[in-house]
C-alpha cells in the first residue's frame, strides 16, 4: 500500500474513534445538546475530508496516475 493511502485511512479511523469517544462522553455526562451536534458535524466533516485522499490513493494503487512504483 502507498503511504498516502495508509495516512488517509489512519486519519479517517482516528476521526471516527474520536467521534465515538465524544459521543460516549455525551451519553455518560449528558451536557448541552449542542455539543453532540457539534461533534457529529465534525465527524462528518472529517469523513468527507478523508474521502478524496482515499479515492486518490486507490486510483494511484490501480496505476491510473502513471506512477508505477513497485508494490510494497
Amino acid at each position: 500500500m502507498k503511504v498516502g493511502t495508509i495516512i488517509a485511512i489512519t486519519g479517517a479511523l482516528l476521526a471516527m474513534i474520536l467521534a465515538f469517544a465524544n459521543l460516549g462522553m455525551y451519553l455518560i455526562w449528558q451536557p448541552n445538546k449542542d455539543w453532540v451536534v457539534f461533534v457529529l458535524l465534525m465527524a462528518i466533516a472529517a469523513g468527507v475530508g478523508a474521502l478524496p485522499g482515499l479515492v486518490i490513493g486507490w486510483l494511484r494503487n490501480k496505476g491510473g496516475s502513471g506512477g508505477n512504483d513497485p508494490p510494497t
